[in-house]
């Protein structure tokens, strides 16, 4: 078979092994545009890229055995760049036996960032896998095609070793995962984190947290320990706790796309418990004296937009099932969240809210108190507190009207009773 364009080809045809009965199976392509082919789907994402392979495939003395390459070049995902990946591999398949090996290199952008190598032997039920995987320099970047761009990039490397023995259901791995020069950027808070360059090590599916530092800008670490265990990958039981102060969480100018921008320092005590499906999160925040930030409505609070009145009045046929919604089927919970957080705001932590992206229309205060705030797992939210104003301001431009000032008492303050 042979399928030729001006842009690439596409073989796939056998060829005699050393003048014996045997042939092998070769597979071949070249230049072929992904996004043309993915582009017949419209419901699934934008890929582009160039797509090329050069497979080997051989069956002789009851062993099947193959070896080649498989490459995408100048991949786009929705018109982000991801680059260029090239996977290696190589695999032995032996029915006799029962023993399947196979090993494959994947290269990103021309670096070997992954190796895995091992065998999965069919003859024994107990421990049938034993799979060991290398990182080295992963790239973290490769991620961000596939985040919201505004919400979260991530910079730097992973490194690390793993083995795995056992069952897919039943898995017992065992290794060390290490960060380098790994950060996490949120631009719409201006917020730059950076994690520590320390193993994390990993030991019979328990994730180790030893005084682990993710650290803003200030430097000061917010402190992570405790474990994390995966046997059950799907549903992981997690004990962390959190603890840190003067943490720095916002450090940004304005820009055209700022929600959030200023100077925030918290101090942080908190904890995590309990499976994936029903976790328990208990945090102590405090908004420390340093603290001037702004949030930025995006809308201007004073652009009017005209109730809709269409189905105000709406008649309806109940005999009538044509237009009856269908039911989704309901899916069994995988993440179920009880949380339970007191925030103390110190005095002379500054709050700015610009009611306008462009800043003319203004609210500060400046104050003090106690909050706290809790939410079942139904999604079910709760605040209750005191927030003292102690002083503060609030500017707006009305339209056809000049500027209007007004200042708040000094007694002024906002109770949430839940």
């Amino acid at each position: 078979v042979n399928l030729e364009s001006d842009a690439g080809y596409l073989a796939m045809y056998t060829k005699h092994v050393n003048d014996t009965l045997h042939e092998d199976l070769i597979v071949t392509a070249k230049g072929i545009n992904l996004g043309e082919w993915l582009n017949m789907a419209p419901w699934l994402p934008e890929v582009n890229g160039m797509l090329n392979t050069d497979i080997n495939i051989n069956n002789s003395n009851g062993m099947l055995t193959g070896f080649g390459t498989f490459s995408l070049a100048d991949i786009l995902y929705n018109r982000k760049t991801l680059g260029n990946v090239e996977v290696g591999f190589g695999l032995g398949i032996n029915p006799q036996s029962g023993k399947n090996e196979a090993q494959a290199v994947v290269a990103i952008n021309g670096h070997n960032a992954i190796t895995v190598a091992g065998s999965i032997n069919d003859t024994t039920a107990t421990s049938p896998y034993d799979l060991r995987l290398s990182l080295d320099k992963f790239p973290l970047t490769v991620a961000n095609p596939f985040l919201p761009e505004s919400m979260l990039q991530l910079g730097g490397y992973l490194n690390g070793e793993m083995s795995m023995t056992g069952t897919m259901e039943t898995p017992n791995l065992n290794g060390e995962l290490m960060f380098d020069s790994t950060r996490v950027e949120i631009p719409v808070f201006g917020s730059r984190l950076k994690f520590d360059d320390v193993p994390v090590a990993v030991k019979e599916n328990l994730i180790t947290f030893n005084n682990f530092g993710i650290r803003g800008n200030s430097g000061d670490p917010l402190l992570i320990n405790g474990t994390i265990d995966i046997a059950n990958m799907s549903n992981p039981l997690i004990g962390l706790r959190f603890n840190g102060n003067n943490v720095q969480v916002v450090d940004s100018k304005y820009t055209a796309k700022s929600q959030l921008f200023g100077k925030g320092f918290v101090g942080c005590n908190a904890s995590a418990s309990g499976r994936l499906s029903d976790l328990s999160v208990k945090a102590a925040l405090t908004l420390l004296p340093k603290t001037d930030v702004t949030y930025v409505l995006q809308e201007d609070a004073g652009s009017l937009t005209r109730t809709q009145a269409s189905d105000v009045v709406k008649f309806v046929c109940f005999a009538d099932t044509l237009d009856e919604d269908i039911k989704p089927i309901e899916s069994e919970q995988k993440f179920a969240l009880n949380l339970n957080a007191d925030m103390n705001i110190s005095s002379g932590a500054v709050v700015n809210v610009n009611i306008s992206p462009d800043g003319r229309n203004k609210a500060q205060v400046r104050g003090d108190g106690a909050l706290s705030f809790s939410m079942n797992p139904l999604g079910e939210m709760r605040m209750t507190g005191r927030y003292n104003i102690n002083n503060g301001f609030v500017r707006y431009n009305p339209p056809f009207i000049s500027e209007k000032y007004f200042t708040f008492d000094n007694s002024s303050y906002i109770a949430f009773n839940g």
